[in-house]
């Protein structure tokens, strides 16, 4: 680097790759090769540098190749490359849904009793002596007497009558709950080489 041939700013823009273990390539080409040579570089995979302004440095024209084919491309930004970090945030928002209810009316039977008092009219017949010494005409002549016997009965009559009224109506409430889910969080490691000096 201490060749008079270098301007002062190629050294400045070169000093520091090279102070970190780094080879720089520099070609200066006609304009119809600049094709086959740029193809024999990216072969190598290499780093591109950000230009400074020197007219010299031809090799700032090669793209930074990636490490893997999942992390996002680093971004050139002077003597330095920025890899973008992605995080999810979390957003908890409500949506309503609507149950149905059914409200249905239906008859169900019970047993029930009850004591009632009847009357009953019975017919007897009661001999008694009686101290007459005559007897009337129509003496042993046939003779029917009826006389009517009766009882009660119980008897059921049902009568619907309203004992109670269900109210239907909304109300509204609130309640807490806790949701859990997992975010996502893009993170770096740094692989050293272990053979580096």
């Amino acid at each position: 680097m201490r060749d008079p041939a270098f301007a002062k700013r190629d050294e400045q823009f070169y000093s520091r790759p090279i102070g970190e273990g780094n080879t720089v390539v520099a070609v200066h080409v006609q304009p119809e090769a600049i094709d086959s040579v740029m193809q024999v570089l990216e072969e190598h995979h290499p780093v591109a540098l950000t230009d400074t302004g020197a007219e010299s440095t031809a090799s700032t024209r090669a793209s930074a190749a990636p490490t893997t084919g999942e992390a996002p491309a680093a971004r050139a930004s002077g003597q330095e490359q920025t890899i973008p970090l992605a995080e999810e945030q979390v957003e908890i928002s409500e949506r309503r849904v609507e149950r149905p209810v059914h409200v249905r009316r239906y008859a169900v039977e019970r047993p029930v009793e009850q004591q009632v008092t009847l009357h009953d009219e019975w017919v007897e017949i009661e001999r008694r002596p009686r101290h007459q010494q005559t007897v009337g005409a129509g003496a042993f002549e046939e003779r029917v007497v009826e006389v009517h016997e009766s009882t009660e009965e119980p008897g059921v009559n049902k009568a619907a009558a309203v004992t109670e009224e269900v109210l239907i109506r909304r109300e509204d409430t609130e309640r807490t709950e806790t949701v859990r889910d997992a975010v996502r969080k893009e993170e770096v490691d740094i692989e050293r080489d272990p053979d580096r000096r």
